[in-house]
C-alpha cells in the first residue's frame, strides 16, 4: 500500500492562443489503503490529475511523491500507478485469461505464475471460470471486471479509476459501484477514483476530495459536504440552493424575515452566509426558528416533491415527502431546525 501526495502542483498546455492552465497549486495527500473520490464537473482537471499521477504527463510545477519520494524521475511504466478508463480497452482478439495476464507477460513473470495469479483475480472479481471466454461473450459489467482483474493482477502501488463506469446503465452502475468498494477494501490498494456524479461519490469513497477549475475546494468525509461545506460553490455542488445573507450575533443570526437561533459556529459576529438543506427544513411548527412562507412552486417527483417558498424576500427550496401537498399563494409554517443551519464566512460569496 502506498501514500501519495500532490505537492502544489500545476499543469499548464500551449496553445494557438498561448497558454492554458489547467492544474492550479493542487494539494493533496492520499492514505494507505485509502480509496480517495475525486469528484468534479468535466473539464476540472481530474483526468489531467490522474495522468500526472500515473506520468503520463509531466507537471509544469509542483511534486508528485509516492510514500514521501518523488516520482516524477520515474517513467510511468515503473512508477506502479496503472490506469482503468471509461472504455474498458480490453484486447478483442485475445481471451479473458490473456487479457489479464497480458501486463504479466510484460513484466517477464514465468507462466505458471501467470496462471496462479489470473486465476486468483478473476477469483476476486468473481468471473472464475471465465477465463477462455472472448470479450464479446461478456456482459458490459463483466467486461469492466476484467478490465479491474488486468489493473489488479499486477499489485499496483495506486489504483487510477477514470470515471470507470460512466458507459454503463443505471442499475449496472450501482451493482459495480459495491463491486468496486469489496474489490478495494479485499486488495487495499490505495485507489482514487475520478467521478462527476456526486451520488457515485458518495457511495464509494472513504473521503472526497473536490476539484473545481483546477483546484481542489475542499476534501473530507462524504457527509462533511452535505453538512458543512467550506464555500458556497461547494454548497451548491452538492444541491443546496438554499443559501441566504445573514448577520451573526452569538447564537443568533439575523435575517430579512427576522431572526434563527443557531448552533455553535467558529465565525466571529457580523455578516455570514447561512445555508440549509433543502431535506432539512421540516413542515410544521416546532419551537424556535418556526415562521410563515408562502408557496411560489409545488413540483411532484414521485418519491419526493419540491416545493419553493418564499420568507420575507427570501426563496427556499424544502424537500417534501410525497404524500403531502400544498397549493400555490397558499401560507405554511416551516421549521428550520437550529442544528442543520450551517454558517459560512461571507466573504465567500
Amino acid at each position: 500500500m502506498t501514500a501519495l501526495t500532490l505537492d502544489r502542483v500545476g499543469k499548464d498546455f500551449a496553445t494557438q492562443d498561448g497558454c492554458v492552465s489547467v492544474l492550479q497549486d493542487l494539494t493533496l495527500a492520499v492514505e494507505s489503503g485509502e480509496l480517495l473520490t475525486l469528484l468534479g464537473p468535466s473539464g476540472c482537471g481530474k483526468t489531467t490529475t490522474l495522468r500526472l499521477i500515473a506520468g503520463l504527463l509531466d507537471p509544469t510545477a509542483g511534486d508528485v511523491r509516492f510514500d514521501g519520494r518523488s516520482v516524477l524521475p520515474v517513467p510511468a511504466e515503473k512508477r506502479g500507478a496503472v490506469m482503468v478508463f471509461q472504455q474498458h480497452l480490453l484486447f478483442p482478439f485475445m481471451s479473458v485469461a490473456d487479457n489479464v495476464a497480458f501486463g504479466l507477460k510484460m513484466r517477464g513473470v514465468p507462466r505458471a505464475e501467470r496462471r496462479r495469479r489470473v486465476a486468483e483475480v478473476l477469483e476476486l472479481v468473481r468471473l472464475p471460470g471465465f477465463g477462455d471466454r472472448w470479450p464479446d461473450e461478456l456482459s458490459g459489467g463483466q467486461r469492466q471486471r476484467v478490465a479491474l482483474a488486468r489493473a489488479l493482477v499486477v499489485e499496483p502501488r495506486l489504483l487510477l479509476l477514470d470515471e470507470p463506469l460512466s458507459n454503463l446503465d443505471a442499475e449496472l452502475r450501482e451493482e459495480m459501484r459495491a463491486e468496486i468498494v469489496r474489490l478495494q477494501q479485499r486488495a487495499g490498494t490505495t485507489t482514487i477514483f475520478v467521478t462527476h456524479d456526486q451520488t457515485e461519490a458518495v457511495t464509494v469513497a472513504d473521503r472526497i476530495a473536490l476539484m473545481l477549475d483546477g483546484r481542489i475546494l475542499q476534501v473530507g468525509v462524504p457527509r462533511d459536504f452535505y453538512e458543512t461545506p467550506a464555500t458556497p460553490r461547494v454548497a451548491q455542488f452538492f444541491g443546496t440552493t438554499n443559501i441566504f445573507a445573514a448577520r451573526k450575533r452569538g447564537d443568533v443570526i439575523d435575517v430579512n424575515w427576522g431572526s434563527l437561533v443557531v448552533g455553535e459556529s467558529p465565525l466571529p459576529d457580523g455578516p455570514v452566509l447561512a445555508t440549509i438543506r433543502p431535506e432539512a427544513i421540516q413542515f410544521g411548527r416546532n419551537g424556535a426558528n418556526t415562521l410563515s412562507a408562502r408557496v411560489t412552486a409545488w413540483n411532484y417527483r414521485g418519491d419526493s416533491a419540491r416545493c419553493v417558498a418564499v420568507a420575507g424576500d427570501t426563496q427556499l427550496e424544502i424537500s417534501a415527502p410525497p404524500y403531502v401537498s400544498h397549493q400555490p399563494g397558499e401560507t405554511i409554517t416551516i421549521h428550520l431546525p437550529r442544528e442543520r443551519i450551517w454558517l459560512m464566512p461571507a466573504a465567500g460569496g
